[in-house]
C-alpha cells in the first residue's frame, strides 16, 4: 500500500508541474514609471515583462523597458506580494542595461514552481552599488 501511495502522490506532483506552465505561458505584465532615477530626475520609464513556458518546468521573463537614463545598469527582481504594497524578492532577475537611447532589454529562466501568481516584477534605480544599495523602484507591475 504504501508503494501506491508513494506513485499516487508522485504522480500528482507531476501533473501538477506540467500544467504550471500553462498558467503563466504568454502573460504580460504592463510595468509602469515609479519613483526617480538615481539622479533625482522624474522616472519615464515604461515597458512590459513577458513569461514564457518552456518545456523543462522552467519560464523565460522577457522584460523590455524604455525611458531609462541612456547608458545605465538597473538591477530587477520578481518580488512577492503587489506593486502597491511591496513585498520581499522571491526572484533575482538579470539586470537591464540601457543603450544610448535608453532602452534595455533582459531575458531570465527561472523555475516555474517559483511564480506563484501573487507577485510583481520590478526594477531598481541602479545595479548593486558599493554601499550594496540598489535605490527604489523605477518600474513595477504586477503579476495577475
Amino acid at each position: 500500500m504504501k508503494h501506491l501511495e508513494k506513485f499516487v502522490l508522485a504522480a500528482l506532483c507531476l501533473g501538477l508541474a506540467a500544467c504550471a506552465p500553462a498558467a503563466v505561458d504568454g502573460k504580460k505584465v504592463a510595468l509602469s514609471s515609479l519613483n526617480a532615477f538615481a539622479d533625482g530626475s522624474a522616472s519615464t520609464a515604461k515597458g512590459e515583462a513577458t513569461l514564457v513556458a518552456q518545456t523543462d518546468g522552467k519560464t523565460k521573463i522577457i522584460v523590455s523597458v524604455t525611458g531609462l537614463t541612456k547608458n545605465t545598469k538597473h538591477i530587477g527582481h520578481v518580488h512577492n506580494g503587489a506593486c502597491a504594497a511591496g513585498g520581499p524578492v522571491a526572484i533575482v532577475l538579470l539586470r537591464l542595461e540601457s543603450d544610448a537611447n535608453g532602452n534595455a532589454t533582459a531575458e531570465t529562466t527561472v523555475d516555474t514552481a517559483k511564480l506563484t501568481g501573487s507577485q510583481y516584477v520590478q526594477y531598481h534605480q541602479r545595479d548593486v552599488g558599493a554601499d550594496g544599495g540598489i535605490g527604489g523602484g523605477i518600474v513595477c507591475g504586477d503579476i495577475k
